[in-house]
């Protein structure tokens, strides 16, 4: 499903696997993990947030792990 579909659902997921770590992966997933949704993203690269420089995505990984959002790279 897409993005645009994901924001379409009836009802929150109770489990939700994003597939990719970019900035619309990650939105989505905390989204629907402040829902309630059990989230993970799954990310191909070294880093969720690719292209961008490690030092300004360390804050959004620990917000991810405070959402307890599960992230695999």
């Amino acid at each position: 499903m897409s993005s645009t579909e994901a924001l379409s659902l009836p009802k929150i997921p109770r489990n939700l696997v994003v597939v990719g770590g970019g900035y619309i992966g990650v939105e989505l997933g905390q989204m629907f993990a402040r829902f309630g949704t059990k989230v993970t993203i799954l990310e191909g690269g070294e880093q969720i947030l690719p292209g961008f420089e490690s030092e300004l995505v360390s804050p959004v990984v620990r917000q991810l792990k405070e959402d307890e959002i599960t992230l695999i790279t």
